[in-house]
């Protein structure tokens, strides 16, 4: 949650997507709109995972991904 709290750049208008928390067994639903967040739980329908799509403009997906994988080593 920190980076969504403070690393996202003001170029990412909305991200969506599902996260997998190793400590949880649930699904997460996650939707970023500005600086609002929504999460949603449920359970896994098969394996685990995670994907997003990160909408913006003029956004440098690679520092995204940066970011979010930095958030994955923090963890």
């Amino acid at each position: 949650m920190r980076f969504l709290d403070s690393h996202l750049p003001p170029e990412l208008f909305l991200m969506k997507g599902i996260l997998w928390r190793q400590e949880s067994t649930a699904r997460h639903f996650f939707q970023l709109t500005s600086k609002r967040v929504q999460l949603e739980d449920s359970e896994w329908p098969g394996p685990s995972g995670a994907q997003r799509v990160c909408i913006g403009r003029k956004l440098d997906n690679k520092t995204v991904e940066e970011k979010l994988m930095n958030c994955v080593a923090e963890g």
